[in-house]
């Protein structure tokens, strides 16, 4: 019963110990053994990159009223991985480009965006994309997120300065009105 007790580690370590002495016998698998992690961190090295990409940004938007014409200037100064391409008030021509690579991002942009923000609910803009690699397409998601968080509270703040502006003009008027009653 004892020797049966012994003989399972006596067995593993004569394994082990003749897989150490084959791999010392062979130089190369030592050496497979050191640089193959190292060639493998390499490899992955050389195929990462850490900048970011700028994406030829085409916005749909109405071209009258306060939106179209925040559009432009809220594009160019939202950061710069998006490159201002123009806007169309046609979704159907916008995809069109970005199917022919014209442009890497569509941007279709709801036409209500300050009344949806004025009635306490996001303006919802919808980003069409052609990326296939999804490290590039999520990328991508993440920055739109992004972005729409950008110019709805930008929304927010002309919003909110229009109200104040409003409220300082009627509060003059009910100090006019006051004083005159």
């Amino acid at each position: 019963m004892l020797t049966d007790v012994l003989r399972a580690p006596i067995r593993s370590s004569a394994f082990v110990a003749k897989e150490v002495f084959a791999v010392l016998r062979e130089p190369r698998l030592i050496l497979t053994l050191a640089l193959g992690p190292f060639l493998i961190l390499l490899l992955f090295g050389v195929g990462f990159h850490n900048t970011s990409r700028t994406f030829r940004t085409l916005f749909v938007a109405p071209q009258t009223g306060p939106v179209a014409q925040q559009v432009q200037s809220y594009a160019t100064s939202l950061g710069p991985q998006l490159v201002f391409a123009g806007t169309t008030d046609n979704e159907a021509a916008a995809r069109a480009r970005l199917q022919q690579g014209d442009v890497d991002l569509v941007i279709v942009v709801p036409p209500d965006a300050a009344a949806s923000v004025r009635s306490n609910h996001q303006a919802v803009l919808t980003v069409y994309h052609n990326e296939l690699d999804p490290l590039q397409a999520s990328y991508i998601e993440f920055s739109a997120a992004l972005y729409t968080e950008e110019v709805n509270r930008r929304i927010l703040q002309a919003v909110m300065g229009a109200a104040q502006a409003q409220a300082n003009s009627i509060q003059a008027q009910l100090a006019a009105a006051h004083t005159s009653a």
